[in-house]
């Protein structure tokens, strides 16, 4: 726990070294992998690339549609503090409608008040064999867990790693739903870490259980197992420390990435041509951060405009424009089309000459 604690603020501390630009663009991927790893988890086929054009719907103030959509905006209340905890069984209820419903089958809808009515069981690998879990049932032993929980959850007199880690299992444990408990769950869960926890730290939730998706699982199954009479130690311990892995290996990165940002300030200070037209250099400064710090290809037209009449030396649409396209000219830029826009990112020889590559 303290730990976890330590490298929150290591990665607070990271990302205020970074221009406000690049804080954004973190977030924004933070939560476009968080979302993929959520859903990869269940077996839900989605791509980043989906929540990140949904991010920058949002961020122009503009509504996502299409599938994930609901999924999307919920998400990113989270990450502006628009969400509250849940307090009431109907709360939880409200997560998985704005969450889930739009991706569930019919028939596995919830047919209770809030909850399933039904029993459900849960087996290890495929539908096959004996189940490891059956999920409470009925529907009012559901009601009276769930209750439960989310007063655990808001007892602020355990701590706040210790109620996430067994609030987690014991959501688990009571499978409300027929299907898509899991990323129900993990959204409670992040919404929690979201109250004392840097953003970023919040969204790696998922990421966590995903890239250590059997040991995630394995915790569940030994601590369901009728031999550990309800011990939480080992699940809490597996747990949090799957999340401090993924908070290691994300300050690593930031640490890396901010060492190549350092690089390429001093690099473009050098370049002869940039340093003589600062229009120029602010639209190279924009490209070259997004290659270091965002997983997406490049920047299409209008978010380098918009990006570029947020910086530091703000331009205007048609100078921005205007701008890029001299660029291209001069080889420091290469351009694509995606769909109706153009796609800018930097040509391979400058990558290589202010040591991106």
């Amino acid at each position: 726990m303290s730990q976890i604690y330590i490298q929150d603020k290591k990665t607070d501390h990271l990302v205020r070294r970074l221009p406000g630009i690049v804080q954004s663009a973190l977030v924004r991927d933070i939560f476009a992998e968080e979302l993929f790893h959520t859903n990869e988890i269940e077996g839900v086929k989605s791509t980043k690339e989906q929540f990140v054009r949904s991010a920058h719907l949002l961020e122009n103030k503009k509504e996502p549609t299409g599938r994930f959509a609901s999924l999307v905006k919920t998400y990113y209340r989270l990450i502006s503090g628009e969400v509250d905890t849940p307090t009431e069984p109907g709360d939880v209820r409200t997560f998985y409608d704005l969450l889930v419903a739009d991706e569930i089958e019919e028939k596995e809808l919830p047919d209770g008040k809030w909850f399933r009515t039904e029993p459900t069981y849960l087996y290890k690998g495929t539908k096959s064999g004996k189940p490891i879990h059956v999920g409470m049932t009925p529907e009012q032993q559901i009601i009276d867990a769930v209750k439960t929980l989310l007063q655990f959850l808001n007892a602020e007199d355990v701590p706040l790693l210790i109620r996430v880690a067994v609030g987690h299992y014991y959501f688990g444990y009571i499978h409300p739903f027929y299907d898509g408990n899991g990323r129900t769950s993990r959204f409670i869960s992040s919404l929690y870490m979201k109250e004392e926890f840097h953003t970023l730290t919040a969204l790696s939730l998922s990421r966590a259980c995903n890239l250590n998706r059997s040991q995630y699982l394995e915790a569940f199954e030994k601590t369901n197992d009728v031999s550990m009479q309800g011990e939480m130690n080992f699940f809490i311990d597996r747990f949090l420390g799957l999340f401090l892995e993924t908070q290691i290996r994300m300050n690593e990165e930031l640490r890396r990435n901010l060492y190549r940002f350092e690089a390429m300030k001093h690099a473009l200070q050098d370049e002869p041509f940039l340093s003589k037209h600062p229009k120029h250099h602010e639209i190279i400064y924009i490209l070259s951060l997004h290659e270091i710090f965002s997983e997406e290809a490049g920047l299409l037209t209008p978010d380098l405009v918009r990006i570029a009449s947020e910086s530091n030396h703000p331009l205007g649409e048609a100078t921005a424009r205007a701008t890029v396209t001299d660029l291209v000219r001069q080889g420091f830029v290469e351009v694509e089309k995606v769909g109706r826009y153009n796609m800018y990112h930097l040509s391979s020889s400058f990558r290589e000459r202010v040591m991106l590559e």
